[in-house]
């Protein structure tokens, strides 16, 4: 069997145990939101919650540019292409909650989560990030999105 980035050599074992258990602690915060946005406690401003994991995924957004960055560092990238990439992600988050309507906005941050998954896949594929990256990357993207999503549709007028 061909190893491909959904396979990869040894699956999520790959991945370095911190890695695995701060990645999946860095799920807290988006899982707690949705979770107090779904089933919202008496008195808790929900205004502020969803702000707070907003901004939580802005800034998870922005880390996930920063490892483009060093990574095109690394590789000893000469163009502006993977530096260009690797700033995107902060522009993205910077601009949703600038500019996109605060009921859409959860849903936009899950696009630009899954988007930026795909260009790491690629990645992946051409050689540039190392395989456990990538089954870490498709494990909290998958909770990142369904959460954020689950916040988005938790805040939408019935």
């Amino acid at each position: 069997m061909q190893e491909t980035p959904e396979t990869g050599a040894h699956g999520w074992q790959s991945v370095p145990a911190p890695a695995r258990w701060l990645g999946i602690a860095g799920l807290v915060p988006f899982f707690l939101g949705a979770g107090l946005l779904l089933a919202p406690p008496g008195g808790l401003p929900l205004e502020k919650v969803l702000g707070a994991t907003l901004v939580y995924g802005v800034a998870i957004l922005s880390f996930l540019g920063g490892v483009a960055w060093g990574a095109a560092m690394v590789r000893g990238e000469r163009t502006l292409g993977p530096y260009l990439m690797a700033v995107l992600p902060s522009l993205v988050g910077w601009g949703t909650l600038l500019f996109v309507f605060p009921l859409q906005q959860p849903f936009v941050l899950a696009l630009a989560f899954g988007l930026l998954w795909l260009v790491d896949r690629h990645h992946v594929a051409m050689g540039r990030f190392p395989q456990p990256y990538y089954m870490l990357r498709t494990v909290l993207t998958i909770g990142v999105v369904i959460s954020l999503i689950a916040s988005g549709f938790a805040v939408l007028p019935a």
